[in-house]
């Protein structure tokens, strides 16, 4: 019994060490990608209950509101300033109130969640923030109603912070290799349903992070570099419910630091 648990452990560890969003890390994490581990558990994500209601975060919501015109907002909770698990909590402004629709554990970046985000430091950014299209790789799904475009394997999102298309979506049809020192392919399993977080896009400050997308979390994936990512079938509810006429955002954070956008939601 003890091999027997000896083992579970091993492919556990192994399993929780995977990078995700689509990107790959440095070559001398080969190894460990190689590996066939055992599947995650989606519910294994979540933080411990530390529950976004309305009421708590009342303000922040009021905000998106009066100043966004948003009727529709995902709050995503971490659960730390360094941890990769999280909380997305969908709320709906209907009959003069908030109400929350929907809760699913989340997945973030690799080292956490910052207001500070550099590119390349595989933390998601904490802000609130509009949403760019909805993408993926097959054609747009039933019941969807937000703009959605499908995928091709000459679609990129640039990650390199000295070319002018820096944290852009480009088309291109040659060697991607040649054009760009890093880049993102968005035809990818992860990528299957996504929506473009609006994160440094206006404007595009070098360096300042790129490619923040809500998707797809893969299986065998525990974390993102970057990115908010929740299971396929929950990344397919949100999809069918975001309505662009409610102006939909995304607000994440620890819970200090979402107490801090509320503070100056005060203000």
């Amino acid at each position: 019994m003890k091999l027997i648990m000896i083992k579970i452990s091993l492919l556990l560890l192994a399993a929780v060490n995977l990078c995700t969003c689509g990107r790959t890390e440095p070559a001398n994490e080969d190894q460990v990608k190689s590996a066939k581990p055992m599947a995650l558990s989606i519910t294994a994500l979540s933080p411990n209950p530390q529950s976004t209601n309305s009421t708590s975060i009342k303000p922040l919501l009021n905000k998106a509101l009066t100043t966004y015109h948003s009727s529709q907002v995902m709050v995503v909770t971490a659960r730390s300033a360094t941890s990769s698990r999280a909380r997305l909590t969908a709320f709906i402004y209907q009959n003069g109130t908030w109400k929350k629709v929907y809760t699913m554990p989340a997945a973030i970046g690799k080292n956490g969640i910052t207001p500070h985000l550099q590119e390349g430091s595989k933390q998601s950014p904490s802000g609130i923030f509009t949403l760019g299209p909805a993408f993926g790789i097959g054609k747009k799904p039933d019941d969807v109603t937000i703009p959605y475009r499908q995928t091709t394997n000459q679609d990129y999102w640039v990650e390199n912070p000295y070319s002018p298309d820096y944290n852009k979506w480009v088309t291109y049809e040659g060697d991607p290799k040649k054009r760009w020192k890093t880049f993102e392919p968005l035809r990818i399993p992860a990528y299957k349903y996504a929506v473009v977080i609006n994160y440094n896009t206006n404007p595009i400050i070098k360096g300042k992070g790129s490619a923040i997308f809500l998707h797809v979390l893969l299986p065998e994936k525990s974390y993102t570099l970057g990115c908010t990512a929740v299971s396929e079938s929950d990344m397919l509810t949100l999809l069918k419910w975001l309505n662009p006429s409610r102006h939909p955002l995304i607000i994440q954070g620890t819970i200090s630091q979402l107490k801090a956008l509320t503070n100056r939601a005060n203000t």
